[in-house]
């Protein structure tokens, strides 16, 4: 099938699996990097529940094929459509980092100004009662997933502050349990909320 006969399919349709035939076909036809990651982008615009293709982005991410801007654009649609894996939670941590450097650096922050402040406050109070919410740690205290508990602490840490209930339980909950955490390096390299979320 060519490419081109794919193109026409991925302009008329509104479901993901027509653009997933295109990132297979280029995937392995060529290393059109760029337009590779646009497939994987309308995937996840489509469906943004698809870990496949955030995985494929963030792979090209950490060659240094992606945007760490776009990578976090991408992660929040994921993570607005879906409850992530610990591994999702680690980059969107990571990015935060990058971004707070960035921030101290003054400079400017595209992707937080692609999405408005109102629509980042709106975000913030539905995962805080959606990724975030008492009964959400207590089940994942219970399950023992103590690296989706650092690294969504992390998270949380970098979007409500140090003092909101699931960063302090969690922070209390692997001090009690001694577990070896990324979590208190992460809390250590940051200082403080990023002005964008306040």
């Amino acid at each position: 099938m060519k490419l081109s006969t794919v193109n026409k399919f991925c302009e008329n349709s509104h479901t993901p699996l027509p653009f997933r035939l295109k990132a297979s076909l280029l995937e392995h036809l060529c290393g059109d990097y760029p337009m590779l990651s646009t497939c994987h982008e309308d995937i996840l615009k489509r469906d943004p529940t698809c870990y496949y293709s955030l995985e494929r982005l963030v792979s090209m991410h950490n060659n240094g094929d992606y945007a760490m801007e776009s990578l976090f654009d991408m992660i929040v649609l994921h993570l607005d459509g879906t409850f992530a894996q610990h591994k999702t939670w680690k980059e969107f941590a990571d990015c935060f980092l990058k971004l707070h450097k960035i921030e101290k650096d003054g400079n400017v922050l595209y992707s937080i100004c692609k999405d408005s402040i109102k629509a980042w406050k709106l975000r913030r109070r539905w995962w805080s009662r959606r990724h975030f919410s008492p009964d959400i740690l207590a089940s994942e205290i219970a399950g023992g997933g103590f690296p989706l508990l650092s690294y969504k602490a992390a998270c949380a840490y970098h979007l409500y502050g140090m003092e909101f209930g699931y960063v302090s339980k969690a922070c209390a909950c692997l001090e009690k349990e001694q577990i070896n955490s990324d979590l208190f390096a992460y809390l250590k390299n940051s200082t403080s909320i990023p002005s964008y979320f306040k």
